[in-house]
């Protein structure tokens, strides 16, 4: 086995896999293109208790982070998951790095800039463990770069 790094699995022989099923009942999606199944979602139904209006939307659409980036922030969004990092902000625009995101079994990493307004589509991360290990790929990237 070949791992992209030893946070989940170390390289080298297998010598034994423990695998678990658990029963579901589900539509099988089939076809020539391989597709990461978290990135379908139910929309969501909001209902606002005062005033009685309800709207629905996509969980991914709704703007429930910050109003602000945070340089030296960690965020994440889901369907699929995935982690970034705000290494800048200028003149409206942050620049992020996607720290972690798996796709089809591949680590992918990059960086990109992008306005200020979309941060309110990330969410910030509070959760030390994962702060370090992110920390680390972090670092790995900005040598590569």
């Amino acid at each position: 086995m070949t791992a992209p790094d030893t946070y989940f699995a170390r390289n080298g022989r297998v010598c034994q896999i423990e695998v678990r099923f658990t029963g579901t009942e589900a539509k099988t999606l089939r076809g020539n293109a391989r597709i990461e199944a978290s990135s379908f979602s139910k929309p969501v139904r909001y209902e606002n208790v005062i005033t009685g209006e309800s709207f629905e939307s996509d969980i991914i659409d709704l703007p429930i982070g910050p109003r602000a980036p945070k340089v030296g922030g960690y965020y994440f969004q889901y369907f699929p998951l995935r982690y970034f990092y705000c290494a800048r902000v200028s003149k409206g625009l942050m620049e992020l790095y996607m720290v972690e995101s798996f796709q089809n079994a591949q680590l992918i990493q990059c960086s990109f800039t992008q306005e200020i307004r979309y941060i309110a589509h990330y969410i910030p991360l509070n959760d030390r463990k994962i702060e370090n290990r992110l920390h680390d790929r972090l670092k790995r990237i900005q040598s590569d770069m």
